[in-house]
């Protein structure tokens, strides 16, 4: 856990005093009709004088813009604790049972905000958080509404980006022999591919297994033909990147570790452009999930932050710290590699919806896989 100290007055006056240079500088100008509104959250912020939020581990640049702009920005500490879901699955219950409620974001893949703390129930409602203009106005965001990940409206994403977990041999054949996944029901292609994480779990395979599965070009058909290629699936983590660094297959299903690993041993791959393929390719938000916490200790910092989170000016630095696209409209794509901006239509593969086709598509696999795998 990180935690920056910062010495902050209460007193009314210095609050106004610090309130009257951030109204000049939110990311964007509120209205006439909300700047008390706006006025009142920065200066409950200044405060409450600190921010407690979970965030993903292992990922120092964006816990860097998540934390430092903020906090030089309005004066708030942020305490960032990088756990792993498993930890904060088993902290947040514990808390909550002592009557301790410690936490104000969570920050995070949706598999832990929505089979996890979605279902401990406690997420507060996001929009009636919302105060600028920019962040609240639909015309701004993709699609013309606001990302959010769930039918109940608890969170957010804030960065996504196409899949790119399709990775070619060169030796074994030439990545434009493959224009539909159908491609690798080819004979050539049996035994061939490795898939480094089990689709029955949760990772890239099960992504990639779910967007297979909700295709309606591809579907559960197509799944027990490519299960019938014999694939390749090492039984954990640490075998998974053997097997990757020794570039002993012909088309690899990685994650971003597993590519990295590729790059650096210079092995003969390139990855499959989803743009050109015909099914085209899946949409992620991976770990750029937002929700607020009930009975959070910090209230108006949380709301405070979830504002600026939103907000342009956040959302193109974290785009350039991380490589992926915004659901902002007016965030450009200059830092993100064009294989990885999604296709309007491209289905997002780990919102509620998707996640809930992802559960039908693992019962199916308990059903068909174990047969045709090969280890």
């Amino acid at each position: 856990m990180r935690v920056v100290p910062k010495a902050l007055a209460v007193s009314l006056l210095l609050a106004f005093f610090y309130l009257e240079s951030d109204v000049q500088s939110a990311p964007v100008q509120p209205t006439t009709g909300e700047l008390s509104e706006w006025d009142r959250l920065v200066a409950g912020a200044k405060q409450e004088g600190k921010l407690h939020m979970y965030g993903p581990r292992g990922l120092e640049k964006f816990r860097q813009a998540l934390t430092d702009p903020f906090e030089k920005k309005y004066g708030t500490a942020i305490e960032y604790a990088g756990l792993g879901a498993r930890e904060l699955l088993q902290l947040v219950p514990k808390e909550r049972a002592a009557g301790n409620y410690l936490w104000d974001i969570f920050v995070g893949g949706t598999d832990t905000l929505l089979f996890n703390m979605k279902a401990l129930r406690v997420l507060e409602p996001v929009e009636p958080a919302l105060v600028l203009p920019d962040v609240k106005d639909a015309k701004n965001w993709q699609g013309g509404r606001l990302p959010f990940f769930d039918g109940d409206r608890l969170g957010l994403f804030i960065l996504y980006g196409a899949a790119r977990s399709f990775f070619v041999n060169t030796a074994v054949a030439p990545p434009e022999e493959i224009t539909s996944y159908r491609d690798l029901l080819s004979p050539k292609w049996k035994g061939q591919i490795l898939l480094t994480r089990d689709p029955r779990m949760s990772g890239h395979g099960r992504s990639t297994f779910t967007f297979f599965y909700m295709h309606k070009d591809l579907g559960p058909e197509f799944i027990r033909a490519l299960l019938r290629q014999e694939l390749r699936i090492p039984k954990d983590d640490h075998d998974a990147e053997v097997a990757v660094s020794r570039g002993q297959f012909g088309l690899c299903i990685c994650n971003n570790a597993e590519a990295a690993i590729l790059v650096k041993e210079r092995l003969p791959v390139k990855g499959l452009d989803a743009h050109k393929i015909k099914e085209g390719g899946s949409v992620s938000s991976s770990f750029a999930n937002v929700a607020l916490v009930n009975r959070a200790p910090h209230p108006n910092a949380a709301k405070l932050y979830l504002n600026w989170l939103l907000s342009r000016e956040t959302g193109h630095l974290l785009s350039e710290v991380t490589a992926l696209a915004s659901p902002r409209v007016d965030v450009s794509t200059e830092f993100v590699d064009p294989l990885a901006v999604p296709e309007r239509g491209w289905p997002i593969t780990n919102n509620e919806s998707s996640l809930a086709k992802a559960i039908e598509m693992v019962e199916f696999l308990k059903a068909h896989m174990e047969p045709y795998t090969a280890r």
